[in-house]
């Protein structure tokens, strides 16, 4: 069944058709499928650290000229952080508006405000949707400006995430990585270890449900696709990546066919609470104690905070379990501040997205409210650290962070991810009447092909 285009698909085709409406001929083609190829996610391993190679220095910002900005994000306290900086800032000013987040109809509005000429010079894109605005050549390159010295204090995973042909498209905020929440007290009642292993996991939730019916480990947990997609990258999978002028996609790999079997199987043995995930009745049963664990994410800790009050105590927080039972996480989610290619101000746009992602008083006006998120930056994680409570988990959980942050696989987002997704959500929503998880893998890749096809890459399919 082919899916209702997302405005990211339907801002990327206006773009690279206008691309090749320019190159009839077949040299012209392959040189536009060369250009975005060019764009591609090429990453490292993301534990490998390795030095950012950053660029040429740009030149400051000049004190004695005034700039103005304007700043479109969903993000938690920018409003405060964006008045921080102009009083800090006199010769830049930012004007700050309010959207929704990105999946809620953010980058559909960024996309209709680029569209008609007036979009704003930074705005908030998610890794997974980065790919896509700089396909559709609608943010600046920033690799001038990021340099060696600008970006010293960033993690090398982060800046690898931003990292598109060698190139720089965004200042990282926060990075999400896999962690699993458990019910120390649950567990300890019914007898269940800490599982290191999937295959521990499998035995935990065997001996769960034997013993009490009605109690789970988990939910259907990969119907929702980012946490599959970050399962896959855990396992060793990468679904996305290039050579020359060219993609290639792998849905069939040995890691992604491991995951799929795998949740499968829990599925089909009725291990799992029949229930979708980010739905009332997923936080009903996990309230109810109906389930005693959660494959989720480091931000995830105060939505722990504020869907579950009265479980305080009561969350232990654990490293991913892995098939092999060596450390392992999987990207899932963080946002970048990407500046717009049409921007006249780009020097002050990168200044503020740096300012944003790495000054204290910033990053004290988003984690005001008690946020959990995992910042890029190292000053910033450090002031997000000392002020995020302990008391709810009785234990500091971001050594926990550390170590599965520096546990993350490499992963690449195509440049058509958006539009997938939603294939896979439509898919994997389906696994209560008989979809399979590899039904719905397999109908996105297929998508994926045919998307990137559509926009003249040059795509091959592996396996």
């Amino acid at each position: 069944m082919e899916s209702s285009p997302s405005p990211l698909k339907e801002f990327i085709e206006m773009n690279l058709s206008i691309e090749r409406s320019t190159r009839r001929t077949t040299r012209g083609r392959a040189g536009v499928a060369a250009s975005i190829a060019l764009l591609a996610v090429s990453l490292v391993a993301a534990c490998s650290g390795a030095a950012d190679s950053g660029g040429s220095s740009s030149s400051a910002v000049d004190p004695a000229k005034t700039y103005n900005l304007t700043y479109w994000s969903w993000t938690k306290g920018s409003a405060e952080a964006v008045e921080a900086f102009n009083k800090a800032h006199p010769h830049i000013h930012v004007t700050f508006q309010q959207t929704p987040s990105g999946s809620k109809g953010g980058y559909a509005k960024v996309s209709d405000a680029f569209k008609a000429g007036n979009g704003p010079d930074v705005f908030n894109a998610e890794y997974v949707a980065l790919p896509s605005f700089v396909a559709a050549g609608q943010v600046a390159d920033l690799t001038s400006y990021l340099t060696p010295q600008a970006t010293s204090g960033y993690l090398p995973q982060a800046m690898q995430m931003v990292t598109l042909g060698g190139r720089k498209w965004g200042v990282p905020s926060d990075i999400g990585a896999q962690v699993l929440y458990y019910r120390k007290d649950l567990f300890a009642q019914y007898g269940l270890t800490v599982p290191t292993t999937w295959q521990q996991f499998q035995d935990d939730a065997q001996k769960l449900t034997a013993r009490k019916p009605g109690l789970y480990l988990a939910n259907y947990t990969v119907d929702d696709p980012l946490v599959l997609e970050a399962l896959a990258s855990a396992a060793g999978a990468n679904w996305f990546s290039t050579a020359g002028d060219s993609w290639t996609l792998n849905f069939t790999d040995q890691a992604t066919t491991q995951v799929a079997n795998f949740w499968q199987g829990l599925a089909d043995k009725k291990l799992l609470a029949p229930v979708f995930s980010n739905t009332t009745g997923y936080t009903a049963d996990v309230a109810a104690g109906h389930i005693l664990s959660l494959v989720s994410v480091n931000w995830n800790a105060s939505y722990n905070m504020t869907n579950y009050p009265s479980l305080a105590g009561k969350w232990g927080v654990s490293l991913l379990p892995s098939f092999d039972g060596q450390p392992t996480s999987g990207v899932l989610g963080g946002s970048t501040y990407a500046v717009s290619k049409s921007s006249k101000n780009t020097a002050a746009a990168a200044e503020f997205a740096l300012w944003m992602t790495s000054n204290a008083d910033a990053i004290k006006a988003r984690t005001s409210g008690g946020s959990s998120a995992y910042y890029a930056n190292r000053t910033a994680l450090q002031v997000a650290r000392d002020g995020f409570d302990t008391g709810y988990y009785g234990t500091d959980i971001y050594d926990t962070f550390d170590t599965a942050e520096h546990a993350l696989k490499p992963w690449t987002f195509g440049p058509t991810m958006t539009a997938t997704n939603q294939v896979l959500t439509t898919k994997l929503k389906g696994l209560s009447g008989g979809t399979t998880v590899a039904d719905a893998i397999a109908a996105g890749a297929a998508d994926a092909k045919q998307e990137m096809s559509t926009l003249g890459l040059n795509v091959r399919v592996q396996g």
